[in-house]
């Protein structure tokens, strides 16, 4: 620690070294909790940066303060142009407008809140569920909020799939008890994925048949009709009704 002339000279009487020297130690330890606070921000700093999620500042405005994340390509614009706007004016109108809302009302109750919703950026249309939580601080300070962002377009096309799969399978077990007909479906890869029980006792079982096992199953003749039919079907156009002898 640098000491004035003045204390410098205090220092070197007796009777005011011991003063001296108490300040000089409260000075040092000053220091040393200063020193310890900034390796301490940066070690946070560094670890925020190196998460793939989104870690955005916020005013009570929607202000951008602060973003740390490792992927850029998640961000609704570059970091250079978010800094100091506010999310009115870099978010669509929709989600900008909710995330706003959003935010004054955990200012206002001080409990945190999640969102989920859509949005394209430079890595494509993704889906990303947002965490608002306020930032304690003085009350003398402007009010804060930490919105956490993570990108959870896997998660929603997996439940978007599962659904899918659901109501076709409600469908297909509808139709085989509302008609009095056989009933299979074929996928793109020409696999039989689905046959009803008034099928069986026409070709048998087809759980592991393919489209080959059918054409090879219908007469000679009606085959050009089967194939005509199955090739409109996977080139997404509408088929009508077809007569196959099996």
């Amino acid at each position: 620690m640098l000491l004035s002339p003045s204390q410098a000279g205090e220092l070197g009487r007796g009777d005011g070294a011991p003063r001296v020297l108490e300040d000089a130690v409260i000075g040092s330890g000053v220091l040393q909790r200063a020193a310890a606070l900034r390796d301490g921000e940066a070690r946070l700093q560094a670890l925020l940066s190196s998460l793939d999620d989104l870690v955005f500042e916020l005013d009570e405005n929607g202000t951008y303060l602060g973003i740390w994340t490792a992927n850029d390509t998640l961000l609704a614009a570059p970091r250079s142009e978010l800094l100091g706007r506010t999310v009115l004016e870099t978010l669509n109108e929709e989600i900008g407008l909710r995330l706003k809302q959003i935010i004054g009302h955990v200012l206002e109750t001080g409990l945190p809140e999640t969102w989920e919703y859509r949005l394209e950026v430079r890595a494509g249309l993704r889906w990303f569920q947002v965490r608002l939580a306020p930032i304690a601080g003085p009350e003398d300070t402007s009010r804060r909020v930490c919105l956490l962002v993570r990108d959870i377009t896997e998660q929603k096309d997996a439940e978007q799939e599962i659904s899918r799969l659901l109501s076709r399978e409600h469908l297909l077990t509808r139709l085989s008890e509302a008609l009095p007909i056989g009933l299979f479906e074929i996928d793109m890869a020409g696999r039989v994925r689905f046959t009803n029980d008034r099928m069986r006792p026409i070709v048998g079982d087809l759980s592991a048949a393919t489209v080959e096992t059918l054409r090879s199953s219908a007469l000679a003749a009606d085959r050009p009709v089967l194939e005509a039919a199955l090739a409109a079907a996977y080139g997404g156009r509408p088929v009508d009704d077809v007569e196959v002898r099996l």
